[in-house]
């Protein structure tokens, strides 16, 4: 079986949902990121969307990354992920080495900052692409709590 990571470099994986307004407000950075390092996934977990129904919201928002769904929650709990968005980037080896916001546009619940001055997302994946340490290990992040 192939897997989805790839040999020669980071992978981010992104949990999502198609109905969080959190992830619907994301979606333009996260098309900002993939047109630089193309090497997002998105996972949906649990059973609530079908597969038409994420094609349709990745359609709808022009993201052209895979989209993976996690009916029974195994990369959940595998990268403990607890809200959705969350992204959590693996470096080439498998490593989880990121955990956290995309960026800091939400500092909580119904806060949304105007103007976003931190891309954790971006700048981790940025400094992973160029050699470099990730700047950050960890953030937090807001969203729409993944049922379990």
């Amino acid at each position: 079986m192939d897997s989805v990571l790839d040999a020669n470099q980071h992978t981010a994986f992104l949990f999502f949902s198609p109905e969080c307004p959190v992830c619907i407000q994301s979606v333009p950075e996260l098309l900002s990121i993939d047109s630089v390092h193309a090497n997002l996934i998105y996972v949906y977990p649990g059973t609530y969307y079908t597969k038409e129904r994420i094609m349709k919201f990745h359609k709808e928002y022009g993201i052209r990354s895979m989209a993976l769904m996690d009916t029974a929650n195994v990369l959940v709990e595998l990268m403990n992920a607890e809200v959705m968005p969350q992204s959590i980037v693996a470096d080439q080896d498998g490593k989880l080495v990121y955990s956290g916001a995309i960026d800091d546009r939400i500092q909580e619940i119904g806060e949304k900052k105007q103007v976003v001055t931190q891309r954790y997302l971006g700048s981790v994946l940025d400094s992973l692409a160029a050699g470099g340490p990730v700047p950050f290990a960890t953030s937090t992040a807001h969203g729409c709590y993944i049922e379990r």
